[in-house]
């Protein structure tokens, strides 16, 4: 697919911190078909946008420009959504997960391309339930997320019950929304 015109108000954003406690290795480093899922997200996000999206996370071994430190460590992905929103230079923040490793552009063009008039996030949904880390966020719902931040809640899926969320379905069947947290995930991958 080509890249569309519509999406100049949109910066994309990785979400590739966190400790990865429950795999024990970093995902970011997970090798899936010879590419690992950070190359894969970033290689995502760029041909979906057409630039390069933002590294976001508070445990980059590299020091690079392109990387942005979550607003608070410790605090999952929610850390990394404020980072996002409030650094985003666009009217929408495109939000990807670096653990979605068959995440692919038809979502993502389905996702840009849906209506967003009344809303203040759309995400993607296989089940009916929003997968908050695979979605377009108003980048004006900074503040409200900061505050959740500042009390600790940081369950996006709660979060996302205080805004005006739209859901974009994935197609039946589809792998897209399949992340991996855990070693019997990984294993249990297509091959």
């Amino acid at each position: 697919m080509a890249v569309s015109n519509s999406n100049v108000d949109v910066t994309g954003f990785i979400i590739a911190g966190g400790r990865s406690s429950r795999m024990g290795i970093d995902k970011r480093t997970i090798t899936i078909g010879g590419v690992t899922l950070l190359e894969r997200t970033r290689d995502l996000l760029r041909s979906t946008l057409g630039k390069e999206p933002i590294l976001v996370g508070d445990n980059f071994p590299e020091d690079t420009s392109s990387c942005l430190r979550d607003a608070a460590p410790d605090c999952g992905p929610l850390g990394g959504l404020v980072a996002a929103l409030e650094f985003c230079p666009s009217a929408w923040a495109l939000i990807a997960a670096v653990d979605l490793p068959y995440l692919s552009t038809d979502e993502l063009f389905r996702l840009l391309h849906a209506d967003r008039s009344g809303f203040d996030v759309l995400t993607l949904t296989s089940d009916g339930r929003p997968e908050p880390l695979a979605g377009l966020y108003r980048a004006a719902t900074a503040p409200y997320w900061r505050y959740l931040l500042k009390r600790r809640r940081l369950k996006l899926s709660e979060g996302l019950m205080g805004l005006r969320c739209g859901l974009v379905r994935v197609d039946k069947g589809s792998s897209a929304l399949l992340n991996i947290n855990e070693p019997r995930q990984l294993r249990a991958l297509p091959k």
